[in-house]
């Protein structure tokens, strides 16, 4: 079948076309207006354990500094995040952000999702602070002294301003990708009805 073929079976079906792009782009329109706003913000860490900290944590089998590579699963961890969620509760933020954390070298970038600027900024100030508190405590050395016990955490990229991550500008893009992929999934089902009213009578 030529290319012009194609066309003309897309003209022909042109009211499918514009249906199912228009209904999904609705919809999606529609299912984004309903959701909460989510506000976010990050920041990057330079992470380093202490040369002077005791034993092994944060060490690798072949003594090689592992504490920006551990964070991201310390971050995610029920103890951090029952630590978070009472220092935020001290402070009157409302606890429930989701946290996410990525490292590369000894850098980690941290990200913070929530429903609203102050919660976002507050759980981003809370998250670095209990870092610098508790330090190897979180990778099970009781005793770690100092005041940033046993790592060394400096901030390369502090919290920006928390932005709103679902807001119209991001509710159109999403709607109208979406009006994207349904165009294509019209189009297949175009191309297939036509297939099927055209398929010769099976032979008796």
């Amino acid at each position: 079948m030529e290319l012009r073929q194609y066309f003309d079976i897309l003209r022909r079906r042109w009211r499918l076309l514009a249906l199912v792009p228009a209904l999904v782009a609705l919809l999606s329109i529609a299912t984004a207006l309903t959701q909460p706003a989510r506000y976010g913000t990050a920041m990057r860490l330079l992470v380093t354990r202490d040369s002077q900290a005791p034993g092994q944590a944060g060490l690798s089998d072949r003594g090689e500094d592992t504490t920006a590579q551990d964070l991201p699963a310390i971050v995610q961890s029920s103890v951090f995040r029952a630590d978070l969620a009472a220092a935020l509760g001290q402070q009157g933020n409302e606890p429930g952000a989701t946290l996410t954390a990525s490292f590369s070298e000894h850098t980690v970038s941290i990200g913070i999702l929530a429903s609203s600027p102050a919660a976002a900024s507050g759980t981003a100030d809370a998250a670095l602070a209990l870092l610098r508190e508790h330090g190897l405590r979180y990778w099970g050395v009781a005793n770690a002294p100092g005041a940033q016990p046993g790592l060394n955490i400096g901030v390369l990229d502090p919290p920006g301003p928390p932005v709103r991550l679902n807001g119209l500008r991001a509710v159109a893009l999403d709607a109208a990708l979406r009006a994207l992929l349904g165009l294509g999934a019209a189009a297949g089902l175009a191309l297939l009805l036509h297939r099927l009213e055209h398929a010769p009578a099976p032979a008796r």
